[in-house]
C-alpha cells in the first residue's frame, strides 16, 4: 500500500502537494470533530484554493484522455510466461524418427541450461516441439540465448535435410488474440490470387509499423514442375541424383571479379541465372557421342502448383485466406484500420474477377470491450445519480457524486499507461468492475456533509470542511483494504500475476483515484453548488426513510437482545450454504464464453490424406449449413483434420449439441466441438490429464481403460488421447548385404527416394517479379502405389540398374500420431469437454477412481494437464494471495482502530461473505472459475468497508461517553443511509454485467455475481451481525476492566486497613 501511495505521489507536483495535505489531515484530525488546526487540511485546501483544486482535477481528466488515446489496443496482452520453445521441421519424417533423431537430442542439449523447472517434447509427423519451462521471475531472454547456444553445438548431429531448429519465447497471447484480421479472396484462379498475395499484398501490408506475421491458407503456389520419367532415365543411363546436380549447376550466380582494359575497369559477370521456363527445359544433361540430352527429353517440365496441403473455404466456396497478425508492440485496432485502408487502395491491382471479404475483424471485439466499459460507466453514473436522488432528494448533490466517476476513470487510464498496461480485455475488465465502486468514497463524504447541514445547521463551506475531515481516516482505511487485496497478485511473480496483473492494477488505481476525487472534488463542489435551504428543509420531509431507519434501529436492538440466536443462526447458515449448497457449484479454469461462435474439429482416425479430409469437410459443411442457427462458416482442411468455424445467430450451446449428434455418424473421424473458434489441428479441452510411465504399451493400456470409462458417461464429450489417429507406415527394410554387393548404401537409397517420391527443389528462379521454385519428382503414375515404389530402378555405382524390391522388403505398420515426453518420462495426454452439469472437480474425481481400477504398475501415475494443470497452479497462487490479503487487511484495520480485537470482529465478514457467494453461484449455475476467485479476492477487500464506516462512528460516540448498546444503535441508524447508498450504487451498477454473458461480458459475469451476492450479504452482516459481535467483545472487555478496577480498589482498601 505504501508503494502504491508513493507511486501516485510521484506522478505530479499537484498530487504531491495534495497528499502532503492529506497526511497532515490524518495526523491532525484523529478523533476531532472541529477544525482547530492552524495548518491547512486537505478539505481546507479543496474549498479555499478552488483554482488549484480545479487545475488538479482538470489535469487528472486531461492526462487520462491523452493517455487513453495513446495506449496500445489489443485483444489479450502478451503474457510473459517463462517458456522457451524449440521447433524443428523435418519434412516427411515419421514421429518415431523425429523423436530419436531430433527431439531427444535437443532435449539433452537444453538440459545443460540451469534453472529448468519442466521440459516436455512432442514428436509428430515431420515436426519436433521441445518446450522448456523455467520458474517465474526468470529472464527468458537470457535463457533463450543459452538454449540457442547449446543447440548450435549439436546442429551437426541433427539430420542434414531437417530445417534449423527455431528457438523462441512461446507466443502466449493465446489463441487468435494477436490476429488483427482475416480476409478471404476468391473469384479468380487460386494460383493467380496466390501470386498476387505473395508479390503485392503481403509486401504492402508488411511495410506498415506494427504488422507482424502474414499467413496464407488455401493457397496454390506456382512452381515449375520437373516430373521425371524413370524409364527414360534408365534408357539414358541417368539417375535422379545426376539430374539434381545438373539442374543446380545450370543455375549459378558467382562474381567473376574485375578486369582492367586500358583506362577502364570492368566488372566481370557471368550470366548464369535461369529466368524462363524454356531455359530450364533446355538444360543439357549429357552430351556424349554427339548425342545431346536435354532435361525435357527425360522429364515433363511445365508450370504447375505446389501440391495441395490445405483447403480454405467460406460458406462452402473455395477461397484463399490471409491472416494478418500484429507484432508484439502493435496496436491491433490501428493495424486493422491500416489493413482496411491498404486493401481499399489495392482494389485496382486485384486479379481480374477477384474480390476480397473481411471474415474476421478482431478490432471490433476490442472496440466492443471499450464500449462495454463506457456503457458500464454511463450506467453506473445514471444509477448512482438515481440512488442518491432517492436518498438525498437533491439533484445537484446527486450530480456532484456522479461526476466523480468520469474523473476517477480518466486518471486511472493515465496511471495504467505509466505502467505500460494496454487497453485489452483484461485491464478493461478490472476497470469495468471498479466503476460500480468509484462513487463509494464520494457517497460517504457527501452524506456526512449532508448530516452537518441538516443536523448541525452548518453553512455549506463549514459543512464541507468538517464533513470531509471526519470521514478521511475511515475512507483511507476502507480504500486501503480494497487496494491491498490485489498487492500480492501484483508483487509476487507467478501464473496469476501474468494473467491478472491488468485487472489488479486497474482496480488498485481506480480505487486510489476515487479517494483523491472524494477528498478534493466533493468538498469543493459541495461548498459551491449545494442548495443549503433545500437540503436543510429536506431533513424533515424524509418521512419514509426516517420511519425505515427507526424500524431498522428497533431490529438492531432486538438483535442485541438475542445475540446468541443471531450468532448461532449465522453459523448454521454458513455451514448449510457453503458446505451444503456449495457442493452443487462446479469448478472450471476459465468460464465458457458464448461469443455466438463454435468450432467443429474432425480428426482423421488414421492416415495422412488432405483429399480425404477435404471430402469429410464437405459432409460437415452440409450439416452445418442445414442447421437453423448457422449464420456463416469458415472451413480449414489439412492432412490431419477438417475444421469448421461457425458464426451463429443464437443458441450456441444447443447448436453445438446438435453438431455432436449429427456428426457422430461420419466414419473414421473423431469429432470435437468447442465454444470457440479453432485455428489449428485441435482446440484445448475443458479437462485434460496425462498418464506417465516408462513403457508405451502400458501407458496406452491405462489411458484406453480410463477413456472407455469416460465414454460411458454422458457428461464427458469429445474424449480423445494424443496417441489416437496413428499414421500408416510403409517401412522399407534394406538387405544391406545385397545392397552393398551392388555398391549401394542405405543412404543412397534414402536419398533417391527423397528426390523422387517426396520431391526436392534444387533451385528457384525469378521470372519477371515472381519467384518460382523448380520442383523435381517422379511422375505421379510411377509413385502412386506401394508396388510401384518397389519397382523403382536404382542406378548402382557400376552403372547398372537394380530393382528396389530386389534389395529391400516392405511391411505395413501403424505409426504413432504423436510421441510425447514430460521430464524424460513418456506420456499420453487425454482430453475431454464437459457437460454444463459437471466441473473440473467432478472430472478429476472420476478419473482418479478410474485410474485405480486399472491396477497400474509401480511407477505409473496420472497428473493434471491443460486447463486442470493451470487451475491447480493458478488456484494455489490465488489462495496464497488470499491469505496474504487477509493479513494485510488485518494490519490496516489494526492501525486504523488501534486495536487487536476490533479488526477480528470486522474480518468475520470475510468468511461469512462466502454465504452470499456460494448462494449466488448456485442460483445462477455459474461455475467457480479463476475469474470468480479474483472476484472473491475483490469482495474481501470491500467486505469490511461498511463495517469500518460503522465502527468508526461507534468509537466516536463512545469517546463522547455513550454506552456500548446506545452507541451501536445510534451509529447504525446514522450510518444506515451511506451504507445503503454505497451498496446499492455498487450492486445495481453490476446488474448489467450479471445479466450479460456475451462477448467480453461473459468474463465479468462470474466475478460480478460473486461480488454482488457476497456484498449484499456482507451488508446484512454489517447492519446486524457486526453490532452483535462488537457488543459481545466490548462488553466482555469492559467487564474485565471493571473487575480489574474493583480488584485494584479492593487492594487499596486492604492496604489502607493494614496501615491503620
Amino acid at each position: 500500500m505504501t508503494k502504491l501511495i508513493f507511486f501516485i505521489i510521484s506522478q505530479t507536483d499537484f498530487e504531491s502537494l495534495m497528499f502532503l495535505d492529506l497526511f497532515d489531515c490524518i495526523y491532525k484530525n484523529r478523533s476531532k470533530n472541529k477544525i482547530k488546526e492552524k495548518k491547512m487540511t486537505i478539505a481546507d485546501f479543496a474549498t479555499k484554493r478552488v483554482v488549484s483544486t480545479t487545475m488538479i482535477l482538470v489535469f487528472m481528466v486531461f492526462s487520462g484522455v491523452v493517455a487513453m488515446r495513446s495506449m496500445k489496443q489489443e485483444l489479450i496482452p502478451d503474457f510473459n510466461f517463462p517458456l522457451v520453445a524449440v521447433n524443428t521441421t523435418w519434412t516427411g519424417a515419421a514421429s518415431e524418427d523425429v523423436k530419436t533423431q531430433i527431439s531427444k537430442k535437443i532435449e539433452d542439449a537444453a538440459l545443460n541450461v540451469d534453472g529448468i523447472k519442466n521440459i516436455s517434447t512432442s514428436s509428430t509427423y515431420g515436426n519436433s516441439s521441445v518446450m522448456v519451462e523455467f520458474n517465474f521471475g526468470t529472464d527468458t531472454d537470457i535463457k533463450q540465448v543459452q538454449i540457442q547456444s547449446e543447440i548450435d553445438k549439436i546442429k551437426q548431429d541433427l539430420p542434414s535435410d531437417a530445417n534449423d531448429p527455431v528457438v523462441s519465447k512461446l507466443n502466449t497471447a493465446g489463441g487468435n488474440s494477436d490476429m488483427a484480421m482475416m480476409i478471404a479472396i476468391r473469384g479468380a484462379d487460386q494460383a493467380i490470387i496466390t501470386s498476387f498475395i505473395e508479390e503485392t499484398l503481403e509486401p504492402r501490408l508488411k511495410r506498415n509499423r506494427g504488422v507482424g506475421n502474414i499467413s496464407v491458407f488455401g493457397n496454390a503456389t506456382r512452381q515449375i514442375k520437373v516430373r521425371l520419367d524413370p524409364y527414360k532415365l534408365q534408357a539414358y543411363n541417368l539417375s535422379p541424383s545426376e539430374i539434381y546436380t545438373k539442374i543446380k549447376a545450370a543455375h549459378t550466380i558467382v562474381p567473376g571479379g574485375t578486369v582492367k582494359d586500358g583506362s577502364k575497369e570492368f566488372i566481370l559477370r557471368v550470366d548464369g541465372e535461369l529466368k524462363q521456363l524454356e531455359q530450364i527445359q533446355n538444360i543439357i544433361i549429357s552430351n556424349n557421342d554427339n548425342q545431346t540430352v536435354r532435361l525435357s527429353d527425360i522429364a515433363n517440365v511445365e508450370y504447375g502448383t505446389k501440391d495441395k496441403t490445405s483447403y480454405s473455404k467460406y460458406d462452402g466456396q473455395d477461397m484463399v485466406s490471409v491472416v494478418i497478425q500484429k507484432s508484439k508492440d502493435g496496436n491491433l485496432v490501428e493495424i486493422a484500420n491500416i489493413a482496411k485502408k491498404e486493401l481499399e487502395n489495392m482494389k485496382p491491382l486485384f486479379p481480374s474477377g477477384s474480390k476480397y471479404e473481411i471474415i474476421v475483424d478482431n478490432s471490433i471485439r476490442v472496440k466492443d470491450a471499450i464500449s462495454n466499459v463506457t456503457n458500464n460507466g454511463l450506467q453506473a453514473l445514471v444509477i448512482a445519480v438515481l440512488v442518491l436522488l432517492v436518498f438525498l432528494k437533491d439533484l445537484r448533490a446527486s450530480l456532484v457524486v456522479g461526476m466523480s466517476i468520469p474523473i476517477s476513470a480518466a486518471f486511472t487510464f493515465f496511471l495504467l499507461n505509466t505502467q505500460g498496461i494496454s487497453l485489452n480485455l483484461i485491464s478493461l475488465m478490472g476497470l469495468a468492475l471498479a466503476i460500480g465502486s468509484l462513487v463509494d468514497n464520494a457517497v460517504v463524504t457527501l452524506d456526512n456533509i449532508f448530516d452537518h447541514i441538516q443536523i448541525n445547521k452548518e453553512p455549506a463551506l463549514v459543512a464541507a470542511i468538517r464533513g470531509t475531515n471526519e470521514v478521511i481516516v475511515p475512507m483511507i482505511a476502507s480504500t486501503a483494504t480494497s487496494v491491498c487485496v490485489f498487492l500480492p497478485i501484483v508483487l509476487f511473480p507467478g501464473f496469476a500475476r501474468e494473467v491478472f496483473a491488468g485487472i489488479s492494477l486497474s482496480m488498485m488505481f481506480a480505487m486510489s483515484t476515487s479517494i483523491v476525487v472524494a477528498m478534493l472534488f466533493i468538498p469543493m463542489a459541495s461548498s459551491l453548488f449545494l442548495n443549503i435551504e433545500k437540503i436543510s428543509g429536506a431533513a424533515g420531509k424524509a418521512h419514509r426513510f426516517n420511519a425505515f431507519r427507526d424500524k431498522y434501529k428497533d431490529l438492531v436492538k432486538q438483535a442485541l437482545d438475542h445475540r446468541k440466536a443471531v450468532i448461532i443462526g449465522v453459523i448454521v447458515l454458513f455451514f448449510v450454504v457453503v458446505f451444503g449448497l456449495g457442493r452443487t457449484v462446479k469448478t472450471s479454469f476459465f468460464p465458457t464464453i458464448d461469443n455466438d461462435e463454435y468450432s467443429v474439429v474432425a480428426q482423421l482416425s488414421t492416415g495422412l490424406d488432405v483429399e480425404v479430409a477435404h471430402e469429410i469437410s464437405k459432409q460437415m459443411e452440409q450439416i452445418v449449413k442445414e442447421d437453423p442457427a448457422t449464420k456463416n462458416y469458415t472451413t480449414i482442411v489439412n492432412a490431419q483434420a477438417a475444421i469448421v468455424n461457425v458464426d451463429v445467430k443464437k443458441d450456441t450451446m444447443k447448436a453445438m449439441e446438435r453438431m455432436r449428434q449429427k456428426m457422430s455418424d461420419i466414419p473414421n473421424v473423431t469429432i470435437a466441438v468447442s465454444a470457440k473458434k479453432a485455428g489449428g489441428r485441435s482446440v484445448s479441452k475443458d479437462y485434460s490429464f496425462q498418464v506417465e510411465g516408462d513403457n508405451a504399451e502400458e501407458i496406452n493400456r491405462i489411458a484406453n481403460a480410463i477413456m472407455a470409462d469416460m465414454k460411458r458417461q454422458t457428461w464427458f464429450k469429445d474424449v480423445k488421447s494424443s496417441s489416437e489417429g496413428g499414421y500408416p507406415q510403409a517401412q522399407l527394410e534394406v538387405n544391406r548385404v545385397k545392397a552393398e554387393s551392388y555398391g549401394l548404401s542405405v543412404t543412397d537409397i534414402t536419398r533417391m527416394l527423397n528426390q523422387t517420391v517426396l520431391g526436392v527443389d534444387p533451385i528457384e528462379i525469378t521470372e519477371n517479379t515472381e519467384t518460382l521454385k523448380v520442383y523435381m519428382e517422379f511422375e505421379e503414375q510411377y509413385k502412386n502405389s506401394l508396388d510401384k515404389i518397389l519397382n523403382i530402378m536404382i542406378k548402382t555405382s557400376g552403372g547398372q540398374f537394380v530393382r528396389l524390391g530386389d534389395i529391400a522388403t516392405m511391411k505395413q505398420v501403424e505409426g504413432a500420431a504423436s510421441i510425447e515426453t514430460y521430464n524424460g518420462s513418456q506420456i499420453v495426454t487425454v482430453g475431454a469437454n464437459l457437460d454444463k452439469s459437471k466441473g473440473l472437480n467432478d472430472a478429476s474425481k472420476f478419473v482418479n477412481e478410474s485410474f485405480k481400477k486399472t491396477n497400474p504398475a509401480i511407477g505409473y501415475k496420472i497428473a493434471p494437464a491443460g486447463n486442470a494443470q493451470n487451475q491447480k497452479e493458478m488456484g494455489g497462487e490465488i489462495m496464497n494471495a488470499l491469505m496474504i490479503s487477509v493479513a494485510l487487511i488485518y494490519v490496516v484495520l489494526a492501525v486504523q482502530l488501534e486495536s487487536f480485537i476490533l479488526p477480528i470482529i470486522m474480518m468475520l465478514a470475510l468468511p461469512l461473505s462466502m454465504i452470499g457467494v456460494m448462494f449466488g453461484l448456485a442460483v445462477t449455475r455459474i461455475q467457480l472459475s479463476m475469474f470468480v476467485m479474483i472476484g472473491i479476492l475483490m469482495l474481501f477487500g470491500m467486505a469490511v468497508n461498511n463495517a469500518i464506516v460503522l465502527l468508526d462512528f461507534v468509537s466516536s460516540l463512545r469517546q463522547k461517553g455513550m454506552e456500548i448498546r446506545e452507541a451501536l444503535v445510534e451509529a447504525a441508524g446514522s450510518r444506515l443511509r451511506p451504507i445503503l447508498m454505497t451498496t446499492l450504487t455498487t450492486v445495481l451498477g453490476w446488474i448489467p454485467m450479471v445479466l450479460s454473458s456475451k462477448g467480453s461480458s461473459g468474463y465479468y459475469q462470474g466475478m460480478a455475481v460473486a461480488v454482488m451476492f457476497g456484498l449484499l450479504f456482507c451488508t446484512l452482516l454489517t447492519l446486524f451481525f457486526i453490532p452483535v459481535a462488537y457488543s459481545i467483545v466490548e462488553e466482555r472487555k469492559e467487564k474485565k476492566q471493571k473487575a480489574k478496577e474493583e480488584a485494584r480498589k479492593a487492594e487499596k482498601m486492604a492496604e489502607r486497613s493494614q496501615n491503620k
